[in-house]
């Protein structure tokens, strides 16, 4: 069983893991290329999987929500 979301949360998540989890995965990884930051591929690839799970999850929960109507 899903658990149903508003569309203003789910508007919020999906501008999350769509725009903001991307951008920031870019810009760590460019400026840590860049500048030499320590982890690079280890934090924008737990980013990425995270964006990846929350992205199923969204899926899931449209497919639910609309098969539901």
């Amino acid at each position: 069983m899903a658990m149903k979301i508003t569309n203003k949360a789910y508007d919020a998540i999906k501008w999350i893991v769509v725009i903001v989890i991307p951008a920031v995965i870019t810009l760590y990884s460019t400026l840590g290329g860049i500048w030499g930051f320590s982890y690079v591929q280890e934090i924008t690839g737990t980013l990425a999987a995270i964006d990846v799970f929350l992205g199923v999850i969204m899926k899931y929960n449209f497919t639910y929500y609309f098969s539901d109507q």
